[in-house]
């Protein structure tokens, strides 16, 4: 029996909680519309005093920066005159703009320049192999392969908007400088510019009708203004939450944080819908206590959903990757607020905003036509056909569903992920096609940065045997599979003597003076670096392969190169013997930092559905009764990850950064759905229901809103579909398809379970009531 006098406290408390929400939301709105939408610089990512971005750190305090913006045209050769005056034009703009933070401007004409003159200075009257030589030497450094040219810009490090600024400018100048003819921009500035500028055209263009398509669904699924707007309501609010927590803890919302919204919003979206539903029945049995009543049935299931899913996205604050561990944190925070305030402002807001709906409900039959969309033969028949299904297959489908979760869970180890930016943006965008012309004709733009400090009795000279192993390093570096070109030094020193002789020991004395005289020039091109009596050279790599597999075989075989020159080498050897301080070297880059916050994101994101899935899993046991069963139960909620991130792993389709988010946002709704589907269930067997007359119920009560859910989710993400940032793209597909399979595993694989002679005991284990009390008028 419903108690007046306590529904009446929980109604009145329910009022204060409405009203605290009035309160805060112009504060939650106030700091949403705080909200910046930037890209966050990759090195950002790790903490600060982690070794790979310490190493990064040290390394561009001693040689400068390391990350260059390249402008080049199609016809720009070594020749063109308006190489040099594109290069007067930066240089006066790094000069009246210092908050642009250009370090320095340096183009192909004036390296090549540079290393002709170092080459005659040992080779006299040899002008024209002198050319030919240096030319070669710069292939795929400074030079293309048919002496195509480029102005190179070494830029500090800066804000995102910042680098924009710089764009329009450059922009400017090209247009002043090459006319009508095509100004092509490349390097790691201009992808995070680009990036930058196309997720705020995501969010300007494709935000309004999102919301309006899924506003104007989920009208149509519920068929009722009010409670229309009480759903969407609470799911804006939701997202609003996501929103104001990444302003106020963040600032800007970048990288994985792109997706914390939204991923509030449709979880939330789900609770408030199978709200809905079930405050249209209990507005049936008892109007003057439905909201109350909606909250005691409907609260229990929804408040696992959100406290397990905040639990597994919480397990995330652990990383040491800033993006991430933010992730978890802050999602785990809104969703867990956003569902507190809405549970307990429901009673009060469901119980006053219907009774001023503009819709005035004439008759008890035409208003449960007109809230259920379906009348209640029509939903019953429906039920009724999926229920005799699934129990006559039972054990086909259950089979089935196991077997294609095994088989798709083998596809997993197949998966394959890429952080390039030519897979962000369609082929036929500016970008891409800018990234690779330069690829094609100039030099390749990832890189990795070798040092090699060898000690020195002097502390501020060379020493010969220094050059000849800084030689063999060049040599033997360039050779590796999957370098293209190799930057050192020894790339603007004239040929070694080799020759044995006193004669020669004068060479090659007046050799080592003539580059202690380049030192300076070296120094300032940042190619070397003395400290503490060790010389510090830099190798700059410049990477053919750079996909992340290839790029860790490529690490691994660097390491032993080096390893093995600097041990076998008679250069080195020679350098061992005569001083004591050891041979040492290390390999940095952005490219490093990159590889290894990837790999932190992915195995990061990866344990994020793993934590989800073992933490839910023992309430499911839990609720089931026991751990078979519980793990049983689990199948329908993982069917969908693993069926479509299988066909992606067999068909060799690569996984970014926002595609493996879906995993755990698809679990999330998926296990809200089965909570509401197998609770109802188990209150109906703890009644003494048959399990087919149990899963009849749990059709009738939830098939309803989640078809609901699967259906205003899907619109939400629809038009992110049809953004030309690719990740955003493919996160709404994959969203879309894991949702269309979560709604067949609850309605048709679940069904099948709890059916068969598997599922059969569950719900029978004594423990009377014990899900709650509160039941829906269903039919039965």
């Amino acid at each position: 029996m419903t108690n007046l006098p306590n529904d009446e406290r929980f109604l009145r408390l329910s009022r204060w909680a409405a009203f605290l929400l009035f309160l805060i939301l112009p504060a939650v709105g106030y700091w949403a519309a705080q909200l910046r939408v930037g890209t966050t610089f990759v090195e950002a990512w790790l903490p600060g005093d982690d070794d790979a971005r310490t190493k990064y750190r040290e390394f561009r305090q001693q040689f400068g920066e390391d990350q260059y913006l390249i402008v080049s045209w199609p016809s720009c050769t070594i020749s063109d005159p308006r190489l040099q005056e594109m290069d007067e034009q930066f240089r006066l703009l790094a000069s009246t703009h210092p908050e642009l933070h250009i370090s320095s401007v340096v183009n192909s004409q004036a390296v090549l320049s540079t290393l002709v003159d170092s080459l005659n200075s040992a080779t006299k009257n040899q002008q024209q192999s002198v050319l030919e030589v240096a030319k070669e030497r710069l292939r795929g450094i400074a030079l293309g392969k048919k002496d195509e040219a480029f102005v190179s810009l070494a830029l500090a490090q800066a804000e995102v908007r910042t680098r924009s600024k710089l764009i329009e400018h450059i922009r400017r100048i090209g247009k002043v400088v090459l006319g009508d003819e095509k100004l092509i921009l490349a390097g790691e500035p201009f992808q995070i510019h680009i990036i930058d500028k196309s997720s705020r055209e995501t969010m300007r263009r494709l935000v309004p009708p999102s919301a309006c398509l899924a506003m104007f669904i989920a009208w149509l699924c519920i068929r009722r203004v009010s409670l229309t707007l009480i759903v969407m309501g609470f799911a804006g609010l939701g997202q609003l939450m996501g929103m104001a927590s990444v302003s106020l803890f963040v600032g800007e919302m970048a990288v994985v944080l792109v997706v914390l919204p939204t991923l509030v919003f449709m979880l939330t979206l789900s609770a408030s819908v199978h709200l809905a539903s079930y405050f249209v029945r209990a507005d049936r049995k008892n109007s003057s206590s439905a909201g109350v009543q909606t909250v005691r049935i409907g609260g229990w299931p929804c408040s696992l959903a959100s406290l397990t899913t905040a639990i597994g996205f919480g397990s995330l604050a652990t990383s040491q990757l800033a993006p991430v561990w933010r992730f978890g944190a802050l999602s785990a925070i809104s969703l867990i607020a956003t569902t507190a305030l809405t549970l307990s402002a429901f009673p009060y807001v469901s119980q006053r905003f219907t009774k001023l709906t503009l819709w005035k409900r004439k008759t008890t039959e035409d208003a449960e036509k007109t809230l259920n969309g379906l009348g209640t033969t029509t939903l019953d028949a429906a039920a009724n056909t999926i229920a005799d299904f699934t129990n006559k297959f039972s054990l086909l489908i259950s089979l089935i569903g196991i077997l294609v979760l095994v088989l798709s869970s083998l596809g997993l180890g197949r998966l394959k992920t890429s952080t390039e930016f030519q897979h962000m943006f369609p082929p036929e965008s500016e970008a891409v096609e800018n990234l690779l012309w330069i690829k094609e004709h100039l030099v390749p733009l990832d890189s990795l940065e070798l040092l090699v400090s060898l000690p020195h009795a002097k502390g501020t000279g060379v020493d010969f045997d220094e050059l000849l192993l800084l030689e063999e390093l060049q040599t033997q570096l360039a050779t590796l599979t999957g370098v293209d070109s190799v930057f050192s030094a020894s790339s603007f020193l004239p040929p070694l003597p080799r020759q044995g002789g006193i004669g020669n020991t004068f060479r090659k004395t007046l050799f080592r003076s003539k580059v202690e005289s380049q030192l300076p020039e070296l120094k300032a091109r940042g190619l070397v670096s003395n400290e503490n009596h060790r010389n510090t050279w830099r190798f700059t790599l410049r990477l053919s392969e750079t996909q992340n597999g290839s790029f860790s075989a490529l690490r691994a075989k660097l390491d032993g190169r080096v390893q093995s020159i600097l041990k076998d080498s008679a250069a080195a050897a020679s350098l061992k013997n005569r001083y004591k301080p050891p041979l040492g070297y290390e390999v940095t880059g952005l490219r490093s930092i990159v590889d290894k916050a990837h790999y932190a994101l992915i195995s990061d994101l990866v344990t994020s559905f793993a934590a989800a899935f073992l933490l839910i899993t023992p309430i499911m046991m839990w609720i089931a009764g026991g751990i078979i069963r519980g793990l049983i139960l689990m199948i329908p909620n993982v069917l969908p990850v693993a069926l479509v991130f299988g066909i992606m792993g067999w068909a060799g389709v690569k996984l970014d950064v926002a595609s493996i988010l879906t995993a755990s946002v698809a679990l999330g709704i998926a296990v809200d759905d089965t909570l509401h589907f197998v609770i109802g269930f188990l209150r109906r067997r703890q009644s003494g229901d048959s399990p087919d007359a149990a899963t009849h119920y749990a059709i009738v009560v939830c098939a309803k809103p989640m078809l609901q859910t699967t259906l205003i989710c899907s619109a939400a993400m629809a038009p992110f579909f049809f953004s030309d940032f690719l990740p955003t793209s493919k996160f709404a597909l994959l969203m879309i398809l894991i949702l269309s399979g979560a709604i067949v595993g609850d309605l048709l694989l679940l069904p099948a379970i709890l059916q068969s002679p598997w599922g059969r005991r569950i719900g029978m284990n004594g423990r009377e009531n014990q899900i709650g009390i509160e039941e829906c008028d269903a039919p039965s």
